[in-house]
């Protein structure tokens, strides 16, 4: 098999090997920036029934003072979360294309192999029909000394 696409299948299999790294921490981060979001909602939710208990004119003034960061706290964790998600589709985009190239050459490696077999089975089936050939044998005048001398 030829060194150099043996060399080539190496890389390959190490881009997908740092792909797959990339997709799982893109994945973490993805689940990371869901759980930022998931808070900043949580936290919407918490000061509005904070807001409800409390006498109405302590709580519309302290809700109303807080409502401006909320909002722009579940934008900001929203914004994330989207990038985040963009980040681990092009992660998945990436693994598949280096699982692609990386079966591609693994696809020439097997064609190299069954050339090299096809060509080793050619060069042996010829040795075989060379041994199967029946031989002439041609009978050569033996040379005796000729007692007269001549």
């Amino acid at each position: 098999m030829s060194r150099a696409l043996t060399v080539v299948a190496r890389l390959r299999r190490l881009a997908v090997d740092q792909a797959r790294r990339e997709l799982a921490a893109r994945l973490s981060a993805e689940a990371a920036a869901a759980a930022v979001e998931q808070a900043a909602h949580a936290a919407m939710d918490n000061e509005r029934e904070t807001a409800r208990t409390l006498p109405a004119e302590a709580a519309g003034g302290a809700f109303a003072a807080w409502l401006p960061r909320g909002l722009h706290a579940m934008a900001q964790a929203q914004d994330t979360r989207v990038h985040a998600e963009d980040a681990a589709a092009s992660a998945r985009v990436a693994l598949a294309d280096a699982r692609a190239a990386g079966e591609a050459v693994q696809q020439m490696l097997a064609r190299e192999a069954a050339a090299l077999a096809a060509a080793t089975a050619r060069r042996e089936q010829a040795v075989l029909d060379e041994l199967g050939q029946p031989r002439l044998h041609v009978a050569l005048p033996s040379v005796r000394p000729n007692p007269s001398g001549f």
